[in-house]
């Protein structure tokens, strides 16, 4: 006999939740180009804070669309990627992915220097993680929005608080709720000249150990 929930919902034109058992697990991704959007619209009538990321060199990130990732989409995608030879194996053809493609869509530079690591006995892992380690995404957003900006130290601290909100949201994304000092904190190691580094390369590198914890490790989200 159904419920009065499942009457309501069949009156309502839904599908009953039990209708067909629970829906299937598939694979988490905190990966959100809408976070970017909605970041870079809530800055970009700010002058103060969009001279900043046009200085930083990230001023091509206003053009990502509020675009939310598909759960099929990015499922076949992660299993179609050969991680060995860089190329998605589609059945119509095979797509090489490389850093160079990832400058073309995001209009970050593919050469540089690239990202050191943090030690936990380093200063200045220690100073990152005592001003940023309590941090969710959501405290980093408010904290790019409303931030003062009128000195330069002040300044900074907005360039290191936008920087972590691409890596914790786009860059390189993970499912805990705070901030990864081994993923996050080397991408603010020199917020005053951030393109020296190859940001397409890290972007990359990123995606392609999440995917190959994917496949052969059977981790069920992307990234760690």
């Amino acid at each position: 006999m159904s419920s009065s929930s499942d009457d309501e919902a069949r009156k309502k034109g839904r599908k009953s939740k039990n209708q067909h058992g629970p829906k299937k697990k598939g694979v988490d991704s905190r990966c959100s180009p809408s976070g970017i959007n909605k970041i870079m619209t809530s800055i970009i009538n700010d002058n103060a804070r969009m001279a900043e990321v046009d200085a930083m060199g990230f001023a091509s990130l206003q053009y990502i669309p509020e675009w939310i990732v598909n759960q099929e989409i990015y499922m076949y995608l992660a299993t179609k990627f050969d991680v060995e030879n860089n190329v998605i194996k589609d059945d119509v053809a095979n797509i090489e992915i490389n850093a160079e493609i990832v400058e073309r869509a995001l209009g970050l530079p593919s050469c540089g220097d690239e990202f050191s690591e943090y030690y936990p006995d380093g200063s200045e892992y220690e100073a990152l993680k005592s001003r940023w380690g309590k941090f969710t995404l959501a405290d980093l957003k408010g904290f790019v929005i409303k931030c003062a900006m009128q000195t330069e130290e002040q300044r900074m601290l907005f360039r290191e608080a936008f920087i972590l909100f691409l890596g914790k949201t786009f860059f390189c994304p993970t499912t805990n709720s705070f901030l990864s000092p081994e993923r996050h904190f080397p991408l603010v190691v020199d917020v005053k000249n951030p393109m020296q580094y190859n940001w397409s390369l890290q972007i990359f590198t990123s995606i392609k150990d999440a995917i190959k914890d994917f496949q052969k490790k059977g981790v069920k989200h992307l990234s760690a």
